[in-house]
């Protein structure tokens, strides 16, 4: 992938994303829909967990990640392991 490709990617997500807020298990379908890869839901409660993946609690308690920790982790991921330099 191409750091222009991951540019159309995250603008593509960013108006197209309706909600403010997701699950974790929202989130790994949206990472492997827009990224065209597949990771494990789980791997997004570990990161939740870990304090990789920036969360709080809804008013019925259950964790939920914001729109822009979405898009900051799709950003992050996919230059760390997607975007090639040449």
């Amino acid at each position: 992938m191409s750091f222009e490709e991951l540019t159309k990617i995250v603008n593509s997500l960013r108006s197209t994303l309706k909600r403010e807020s997701f699950s974790p298990y929202e989130m790994s379908k949206i990472v492997n829909e827009s990224l065209s890869i597949d990771l494990p839901p789980q791997m997004f409660y570990n990161y939740v967990k870990k304090n990789m993946i920036v969360s709080t609690r809804d008013d019925r308690n259950k964790i939920v990640v914001s729109k822009d920790e979405v898009l900051r982790f799709v950003e992050k991921y996919s230059l760390r392991n997607l975007v090639t330099t040449s």
